[in-house]
């Protein structure tokens, strides 16, 4: 049974076969209220009413995007999002990772126009390796440079290959690179960044990038870096180790008007 409220009564809505344990009003108005109640009827007679349940309903109406863009690589295979961001020219700049049938994932960055969703310019980086690169996270700074960083697959003398934290910066309005700059962690073992952010003017050292790499006991430690803005790196945290044989992984960053360092992630801990 249905009512409308506030002062509408009770009326039978529906009757329902034995042991159905759901239903769907398709009858109602928007911004409406209502209340429910049911019974059971057997052949022993009927059972009291439940408890009443209450809902509102509301008509929402969603305006069209202005536009939408895909990217669809040319050797028909994924493509990855990694992050958007937007500088003070307000134009969109995507990052992420592109397969190429030639050399795995490739990342993949590209500004927009914020009117007509046109390409300004799309840049392509392929590690040393021809290997897998994963665009993880953009930043754009107070003068629309644009910086990502993520994960390279690099030769790294000498271990091998492995992963490294790869951070480059491109120039605003051509796309071209202006630097890259990669990080090895102390065990040399699969380096991930997971997010870039502009370090506030106060403290005037460019960029720092968040991420996370394996140690001597293969787990995770999680890494803090500083780079200026011509791509030197300023300083690096000791990584952090939770203490136990589990992961370290940070998963955000923000900055204070001094310029300190927050960073938010998980830790796998012993309960």
């Amino acid at each position: 049974e249905r009512r409308t409220l506030p002062s509408g009564s009770f009326a039978v809505l529906a009757a329902l076969a034995a042991n159905a344990t759901a239903y769907t009003d398709n009858t109602v108005s928007a911004d409406s209220e209502y209340e429910y109640r049911v019974r059971a009827v057997g052949a022993l007679g009927e059972t009291d009413y439940s408890d009443v349940a209450w809902v509102t309903t509301a008509e929402a109406a969603f305006a069209a995007p202005i536009w939408s863009y895909l990217h669809a690589g040319a050797d028909g295979s994924d493509d990855l999002v990694g992050g958007v961001a937007v500088g003070p020219d307000t134009h969109p700049v995507v990052t992420g990772s592109s397969y190429s049938l030639i050399g795995q994932f490739d990342y993949l960055t590209t500004k927009l126009d914020r009117a007509t969703a046109v390409e300004q310019w799309t840049s392509r980086h392929d590690g040393d390796q021809n290997d897998v690169d994963m665009g993880r996270s953009i930043t754009v700074d107070h003068d629309n440079s644009v910086i990502v960083s993520g994960d390279s697959l690099m030769y790294n003398y000498p271990v091998g290959n492995n992963n490294n934290i790869y951070t480059i910066k491109y120039e605003p309005t051509t796309g071209q690179a202006q630097w890259g700059v990669s990080f090895d962690g102390p065990a040399s073992d699969d380096d991930r960044a997971t997010a870039v952010a502009v370090t506030p003017a106060l403290d005037g050292s460019g960029y720092t990038v968040i991420g996370y790499g394996k140690n001597t006991d293969w787990d995770n430690d999680l890494y803090v870096l500083r780079y200026d803005e011509n791509g030197a790196q300023v300083w690096g945290a000791t990584p952090f180790d939770g203490g136990v044989l589990g992961d370290d992984v940070p998963m955000g960053v923000g900055f204070d008007i001094f310029g300190d360092v927050y960073v938010a992630g998980y830790t796998q801990g012993s309960g």
